[in-house]
């Protein structure tokens, strides 16, 4: 595995920013998937921050030829029609700083690398509507990377470019329900869009339908559907969620839901019912997964969701 350095990656002297992702790293394999994730994410999540616009070129890259024996070689010739490529790119985002980096290697390893070593609180990825093709270069990138990151995980899949008409939180009882719910709320607030807290249950609890209520407009757990009994859902969960919504920064007429089934599939449902949303969501949730992993949930859905999903890995 060999590293080109383009760019140094210490850390800069810069004013301060209000951006919520201050720097980004986008990473770009020269796809229509990607540079797309980039526009979109630097247009109506990370405006006006620092991008490392990143490509990082794996040994059996389509780039190089199959008669190529010295891969390595032929990679280091085409660096500077990469690092061109790449910086005629980041000069269309909406972005104060731009950095461009090239590597060369696994896609995993050095994306989660670059954002660690420029302390970077993002990664955007774009994820091909062919996705789960088979093809050259590392599999499962997007899981892997999402994986190894220390920071937030963004991944657009192909074919978006509006704002998002609405903002879902998807919530459990796990130490990253509150930065969750904190950074959906300055979404929504951002693009002045309806946010949804939910909390998805599993049919072992024996409720059988999705329950709601509009946060600040009702004291207690008190449902909203017909014939709802509070008692349904356990007063630990209620006081829960009572508590994750009741807090200074709420947004007038934001609401909690509480659903039951398959978390990812109700997550999706409920974000697609108020418009093309964007999900926010913990890497991990309270199912015990260790530090370094991601929960089954989050998988799911960077893999599959018809929408971008923004997966915060800190607490």
């Amino acid at each position: 595995m060999t590293a080109i350095h383009l760019a140094p990656l210490h850390m800069l002297d810069l004013p301060p920013t209000r951006s919520l992702f201050p720097r980004v790293v986008f990473g770009i394999d020269f796809g229509s998937a990607s540079l797309a994730a980039a526009r979109w994410a630097s247009q109506f999540v990370a405006q006006r921050g620092e991008a490392i616009v990143s490509h990082v070129a794996s040994a059996d890259s389509a780039l190089v030829a199959e008669d190529d024996v010295d891969q390595q070689a032929s990679l280091r010739r085409l660096v500077p029609a990469l690092s061109g490529g790449l910086g005629g790119f980041a000069a269309t985002l909406d972005s104060t700083l731009v950095r461009t980096v090239v590597r060369i290697g696994r896609p995993s390893h050095w994306l989660s690398a670059i954002a660690s070593g420029a302390e970077a609180s993002l990664i955007v990825l774009g994820r091909r509507s062919d996705a789960n093709r088979k093809t050259i270069g590392e599999p499962n990138v997007i899981e892997r990377v999402a994986r190894r990151a220390s920071c937030a995980v963004l991944v657009v899949p192909e074919g978006v470019t509006a704002a998002p008409q609405s903002i879902l939180a998807a919530v459990d009882e796990s130490s990253f329900a509150t930065r969750v719910v904190s950074i959906a709320r300055r979404l929504a607030r951002l693009h002045e869009v309806p946010l949804t807290l939910l909390h998805v249950l599993a049919p072992s609890t024996g409720v059988s339908d999705r329950r709601t209520r509009r946060v600040g407009s009702i004291q207690g757990p008190v449902w909203l559907s017909p014939g709802d009994e509070p008692s349904s859902v356990s007063a630990q969960t209620s006081a829960w969620l009572d508590e994750l919504a009741r807090t200074p920064d709420s947004i007038t007429g934001e609401r909690a839901e509480i659903a039951v089934g398959d978390a990812p599939r109700e997550i999706i449902s409920s974000g697609l019912a108020s418009g093309a949303p964007l999900i926010v969501v913990g890497t991990r949730g309270a199912d015990g997964a260790v530090p370094g992993s991601i929960g089954s949930v989050v998988r799911e859905l960077l893999a599959r969701a018809p929408v971008p999903v923004l997966a915060i890995n800190s607490v």
